[in-house]
């Protein structure tokens, strides 16, 4: 291995790390909840743990916003293969991760506890994604999946005439509602970015 002269060392030493060991760019597009609970997070937790995957870096990047919103709006609500790999190019990034949130809300399951008298009612979160990965140095959608988070909340146990819509304890304040969102985006986080590296490990 030839030795490195005293200038070319003293010009790796000053370099940023993230220069040194940068990896394939990737563009994260999240597509928020058109409705149910919309103050999601997901972009941000779900960037934190690319940013921190071996082998990619992350473009945190305000102008791939602000192309999104002022030149192709479409791409905001739909997915489409060319314009989606026309925003890879414009960012010299190879792969482009693309999450849509279907649904953030709430739901009551139910169920018979004991048969003409009791039943059991449960407060559930949900949180499901569509994800999909596009590489554009293979000019391919390499990865479409869809993904669901439940988290369990309050619990009830009534008489069979419960009137579930105004029952106090299935209610839930909005710090509530907050913490078990929070729970799921980072769980749902974690599993995108688990499919990302799978992904992209051996190409």
């Amino acid at each position: 291995m030839p030795k490195l002269c005293p200038a070319a060392l003293l010009i790796l030493a000053i370099l940023p790390v993230s220069l040194l060991a940068a990896g394939d760019a990737v563009v994260l597009h999240v597509i928020g909840p058109e409705e149910g609970f919309t103050d999601l997070d997901l972009y941000a937790k779900l960037g934190h743990i690319i940013s921190g995957l071996r082998g990619l870096e992350l473009l945190w990047d305000e102008k791939v916003d602000s192309w999104i919103s002022e030149d192709h709006r479409a791409v905001k609500l739909n997915y489409s293969k060319d314009l989606q790999r026309e925003l890879a190019d414009r960012f010299n990034a190879r792969y482009l991760v693309w999450v849509k949130v279907l649904e953030a809300g709430t739901f009551t399951k139910s169920g018979t506890l004991l048969p003409f008298l009791f039943k059991s009612h449960k407060r559930k979160f949900l949180l499901e994604v569509e994800l999909r990965i596009i590489d554009s140095k293979r000019d391919g959608m390499i990865l479409s999946k869809r993904f669901k988070e439940v988290h369990n909340g309050s619990r009830a146990l009534a008489y069979l005439d419960l009137d579930e819509t105004n029952e106090p304890a299935l209610m839930a304040s909005y710090p509530e509602i907050m913490r078990c969102f929070d729970r799921l985006e980072k769980r749902m986080a974690a599993r995108i970015a688990d499919e990302l590296l799978r992904v992209t490990r051996h190409r």
